[in-house]
């Protein structure tokens, strides 16, 4: 329902009636369209709806009235006219309507556009001559101009459709088909109202514009759309578009507000006297008003006679109620009877509820007995639990000392490959060394040779010298001596760049060292892309709970949710029900609570196969299934100091299944949370054992995202260290996000600056290493060096050789024997030294690579006997945690067990309760009977008291049937009968009330009618009179409602002093036309609605004529304030009028010419 609109301003006395508020407020929906009913008898108003079809078209035919007075036909037209008294007074009236227009001349300031309730853009398209026109009109005054053809009445036309007219109030078709443009298949239309200011309609749902739209085709279709201002579509029902027009009281069909070319000819030229009266009460909404009181007269007449009606049925009502009063007096008689009935009835009530009490105390003791066997049950599952706890302690020191076993065989194979690869390395050693000691034993053996040979060839040349002695070459030989000590020289030199084996050693050291930094620099690198993918991956499924889940888990779950064959539906993932507070120990609860994460819980062993059955059609693997309770675990007094973190503090669980399986499988409760190393290897070993705490887990100082378990090796104290490794898969415990990717990226930065270092050490080394390489290489440039000497050396003995062999041949044979002897000896001892070295270096590596191979042996004992321990190790845990896993099963089935008699005994309590329930409404039954616990006669059986309640029964029913019914039958029925007339005269009371008081609301109203019609009438006549002396003419606007017509008459000649005047149809057009202008100017006036339209009022006026009334026109617009003016002229308009702010001037071309344009454009 549209709000009730506000009046306007109005600077008019304020005793008057107010123009625009001139509606009937008798109706509750004033949204609704009114009734058209003028013209009508009374008894065809209940037949008149509301036309919704576009085509409707509505004629108006000219009452004949010969006689020139129409008397009243009804009852509602005597009392609406009251003989017309309150015309009589009309100089009173005048003169209040000369007064109102003279001090409105005096007082009125600058014509201001309305905040609301204005059109301020309309478009067309496909509409009649258009093929697309947009026009945006002013808010105060507007001039259409335009040749014939261009299309200017389109407008009006497309504002009375669009807004929800009829096709037949334009007088333009007779439907919407026929405005469709050509051969197109639909028409579009849109309006832009203006919907500002403190009275907006709805200003939060379309803000400070309304749009509203319409759409047609030739087909018959036909729509609206109601959009805001931002172009959202709000509604496309006419009944919400009607509600803004209601609201602004636009009165589209209102005759008066948009006058076509034939509405403003018939009015203003051809209509007779009583068609401009029935226009003039059309336009100022008295037909519409006197329409609203007619049908409220005929609903009073309806109502009087219904009461008369009314009266006929409350004395048929009252004889119905003396009837049964008789009847009710008849059946007091033979009380008797019915005080026997009601004492065997008591005791039947209060029989039945003992013999109901007695089997409720039998349940009782049902329930009783399950009590005591739940509490036998209880007991045995604290012996089980016991059990259960014995064998999880030695399953937990089992694994510690496998654990242990296994960190310790961590080094021994770090020592075994280091053992290995230093056994590899003497053998290598040893092979080299043969090698070299075979090479100087073939050395030495060929030196001796030749020194035999030598000295053999020295002898001979002595004895032949002896036989030929002589000599003069001393010179010679002195340089030839030194040319060999210079070659020996170089010979040591030669020698001892030969030996470049520790720098070697040192080589292959720094590189051994190199490539051993390179496996822990890929690991940590490895490390890093683990962590990458893990922080990506974190980032990546932010909010997809089920990403560290197996992909089968949510068909899992949808099949889940599906079966009904679940005694109690499963809970899981577990990891989908814990919340972790404190992200850092994301990894080190991963890790140790494990596959447990993925697992589900249920409450009965049936419903744990057939989760399994549903796990394996899916082949769904690594998902445990465990049983348990929903009875709460108490841990008063079995937690760590509150000091302390743990695992089930840091932990939201949303499943108390959940929260006790933890408590009971993991320990969670008993294993506490310290980030620093120190400070948990400090809790857990300094001083006492800490209270209620298995276990700690800590964060690793060197290696992020690792951490270490802190524990003890089973009853003892001994200390229990081991890693805990980063999970492999993504979270499935829920976190906050930010908390878990400021955590990865910590440790992603933490392991960069680890790989940092390492680089740098690898780095280091690799320089060390280039570094012996450039030592290797500058001793073998020496050695070259060397090497090039030694040739320049025996060069020089070969030239100075050749030199004495030319002087004196046979002498210096003899000594270049004596010095190849010399050469071949010191080759011989140097061999021999050689020779012993390698002997002693042979024997002495020989013993180290058996030193070696010794050790490697023995740590590969030491192995194997630490694996042997380790597989017994975990022979034994294997056992002990199948006997844990017994244990759990015998646990779980005395918990399945005592579920079992809570079940029974549940039931028991519901039949029990359902028995009490049973006897409570025994109870009250026999108390609604009698109030008094009553006892049977003794010797009396319940079966026997029946039997004399059913004979009391007969005879009760033999007496009923004589007096026509029961007692409390005939008690009902003077009861309904009296209860019926009282209704009924309360209401007739009410009825009567009601029309009282709409008669006093009626006369009232058609009080305020009468006073409404003579203010309208008045203020035409005197603003017609006020119009017409702007020119100079007088007359008069002569509105007869006795005889319902309306005339004027006009005298243009000043100097004539007869007041009659003339008829409009002794004037001359120009004076005829402008006459015509004053009455319509006098009717809008007197008009509410905010849109005034008219359509070529100049067709047939001069130049001078037109300008004078289109200065007539602005005037009066002016003087109305906030009134929104559209005015279509084929010609345009002068006096400088266009040049006003008020006024805008809009032009339209020939559409055929602009087609035309458009295609010149186009070319």
């Amino acid at each position: 329902m549209a709000p009730i609109k506000r009046a306007r301003a109005h600077i008019d006395d304020g005793n008057l009636i107010s123009v625009e508020t001139a509606t009937s407020s008798l109706r509750t929906e004033p949204q609704r369209k009114r009734v058209r009913s003028s013209g009508l008898p009374s008894t065809s108003r209940a037949q008149i709806e509301r036309s919704t079809s576009p085509s409707d078209a509505e004629e108006y035919v000219e009452p004949s009235n010969e006689t020139g007075e129409l008397a009243a036909s009804t009852q509602y037209e005597l009392d609406r006219d009251a003989n017309f008294a309150h015309l009589k007074n009309e100089d009173l009236y005048n003169e209040r309507a000369t007064q109102r227009i003279l001090a409105r001349s005096q007082t009125i300031g600058a014509n201001r556009a309305a905040d609301n309730g204005i059109i301020e853009e309309v478009t067309m398209t496909n509409f009649m001559c258009h093929e697309k026109l947009h026009v945006t009109l002013g808010p105060l005054i507007n001039f259409i101009i335009g040749e014939n053809g261009s299309g200017k009445s389109a407008i009006l036309t497309a504002i009375t459709i669009c807004l929800g007219g009829k096709a037949s109030a334009t007088n333009r078709g007779a439907s919407l088909k026929s405005f469709i443009k050509g051969d197109r298949e639909q028409a579009n239309l849109e309006i832009k109202l203006k919907n500002q200011g403190s009275d907006a309609y709805k200003p939060e749902l379309f803000g400070d514009a309304i749009i509203v739209e319409r759409h047609f085709s030739k087909a018959g279709t036909s729509g609206f759309k109601l959009k805001n201002s931002q172009g959202r579509l709000i509604s496309t029902k006419k009944s919400d578009i009607e509600d803004v027009t209601e609201y602004f009281q636009l009165q589209i069909e209102n005759p008066m507000s948009i006058l076509t070319q034939d509405s403003a000819k018939q009015f203003l030229n051809a209509a007779a006297p009583s068609q401009k009266y029935k226009m003039f009460l059309q336009g100022v909404q008295l037909e519409q008003l006197d329409n609203d009181y007619r049908l409220v007269a005929e609903t009073m007449n309806v109502m009087e006679a219904k009461i008369e009606g009314q009266k006929l049925a409350l004395e048929s009502s009252q004889k119905r109620v003396d009837r049964a009063k008789e009847r009710a007096n008849t059946a007091e008689k033979n009380r008797d009877l019915r005080n026997s009935e009601q004492k065997y009835l008591n005791q039947l009530a209060w029989g039945q509820v003992e013999n109901e009490e007695q089997q409720l105390r039998e349940l009782q003791g049902i329930v009783d007995e399950a009590q005591r066997n739940i509490e036998r049950a209880e007991n045995n599952i604290e012996a089980m639990d016991s059990e259960y706890q014995r064998h999880e302690e030695a399953v937990e020191r089992a694994e510690d000392a496998t654990r242990q076993l296994m960190d310790g065989m961590a080094p021994l194979k770090e020592q075994e490959r280091e053992m290995k690869a230093n056994c590899d390395a003497a053998n290598q050693e040893v092979a080299n060394m043969h090698q070299e000691y075979r090479q100087i034993r073939d050395f030495l053996t060929a030196a001796k040779k030749k020194v035999a040979k030598i000295e053999k060839d020295i002898a001979a040349e002595r004895q032949r010298i002896e036989n030929a002695n002589g000599g003069a070459h001393a010179e010679k030989m002195a340089d030839l001596t030194a040319a060999q000590q210079r070659a020996s020289e170089a010979r040591r030199n030669m020698v001892e760049r030969a030996d470049d084996l520790q720098l070697q050693d040192a080589h292959q050291k720094a590189l051994r060292e190199y490539e051993d930094s390179k496996a822990p620099l890929r690991q940590k690198q490895s490390e890093i892309e683990r962590c990458q993918e893990r922080l990506s991956s974190i980032s990546r499924d932010a909010g997809q709970q089920m990403a560290g889940f197996d992909q089968k888990i949510p068909r899992l779950l949808n099949m889940i949710k599906n079966d009904q064959g679940f005694n109690e539906t499963p809970v899981g993932p577990i990891g989908l029900h814990i919340r972790l507070i404190k992200p850092v120990w994301s990894n080190a609860l991963e890790k140790s609570i494990g596959n447990v994460l993925n697992g589900f819980v249920v409450t009965s062993k049936a419903d744990q196969q057939r989760l399994s059955n549903m796990m394996r059609q899916i082949n769904l693997q690594r998902c445990p299934i465990m049983i348990g309770n929903n009875q709460q675990i108490d841990l008063r007094g079995h937690e760590p100091d509150s000091q302390f973190d743990t695992v089930l503090r840091v932990l939201e669980i949303d499943n108390e299944l959940i929260r006790r399986q933890l408590i009971i499988n993991q320990g969670i409760e008993q294993t506490i949370l310290i980030e620093n190393r120190q400070a948990a290897m400090s809790a857990m070993y300094d001083g006492a054992k800490p209270r209620n705490v298995k276990q700690c887990f800590c964060l690793s100082d060197s290696r992020r995202g690792w951490g270490l378990r802190l524990g003890y090796t089973g009853a003892s104290s001994d200390r229990s260290v081991s890693p805990i490794t980063p999970p492999e898969g993504k979270p499935r415990m829920k976190t906050d996000i930010e908390s878990q990717l400021s955590q990865q990226r910590a440790i992603l930065q933490h392991l960069r600056s680890e790989l940092t270092e390492l680089q740098s050490k690898t780095e280091a080394l690799q320089r060390v290493m280039m570094g012996h390489e450039q030592a290797i290489q500058k001793h073998k440039q020496a050695k070259r060096n060397v090497e090039r000497e030694l040739q320049k050396a025996e060069e020089a003995v070969e030239r100075m050789q050749a030199a004495l062999d030319e002087d004196n041949v046979e002498d210096g044979r003899l000594e270049a024997l004596r010095d190849d002897l010399t050469e071949a000896q010191a080759e011989v001892e140097l061999h021999k030294g050689s020779y012993v070295q390698a002997s002693v270096a042979r024997e002495a590596q020989d013993g180290v690579a058996r030193t070696r191979k010794v050790a490697l042996d023995t740590i590969k004992s030491q192995i194997a006997n630490h694996d042997v321990v380790i597989k017994k190790a975990e022979d034994k845990a294997r056992r002990l945690r199948q006997a844990r896993q017994v244990a759990i099963q015998a646990k779980n089935s005395a918990m399945q067990n005592v579920e079992d008699l809570r079940a029974e005994k549940l039931r028991a309590e519901r039949q029990r309760n359902t028995k009490a329930e049973t006897v409570e409404e025994f109870i009250a039954g026999a108390t609604n009977i009698c109030a008094q616990r009553v006892s049977l006669d003794p010797g009396q059986t319940l079966a026997s008291t029946e039997k004399k309640y059913e004979d009391v029964r007969n005879a009760i029913r033999r007496h009923e049937r004589l007096v026509g019914g029961s007692d409390q039958e005939i008690y009902d029925e003077f009861a309904r009968a009296k209860e019926s007339h009282e209704n009924a005269t309360r209401q007739a009371q009410s009825l009567i009330e009601l029309l009282e008081t709409l008669k006093i609301s009626y006369h009232r109203r058609l009080e305020k009618w009468r006073q409404f019609q003579s203010h309208v009438s008045a203020s035409a006549r005197m603003q017609f009179t006020y119009l017409l002396s702007e020119r100079g003419f007088r007359g008069q606007l002569t509105l007869d409602h006795q005889a319902k017509t309306l005339s004027i008459r006009v005298e243009p000649d000043e100097t004539r002093k007869s007041a009659e005047g003339r008829a409009t149809t002794t004037l001359s057009g120009g004076e005829k036309s402008f006459s015509n202008i004053c009455l319509l100017m006098s009717v809008w006036e007197a008009m509410g609605s905010p849109l005034r339209c008219l359509d070529e009022f100049d067709v047939f006026m001069d130049q001078v004529n037109r300008d004078v009334s289109t200065n007539l026109i602005i005037g009066a617009a002016r003087r109305a304030i906030g009134r929104q003016f559209i005015l279509i002229t084929p010609t345009g308009i002068g006096g400088g009028a266009e040049r006003d702010a008020d006024v805008k001037l809009i032009r339209l071309t020939d559409p055929r010419q602009r087609r035309i344009d458009d295609l010149m454009t186009n070319a």
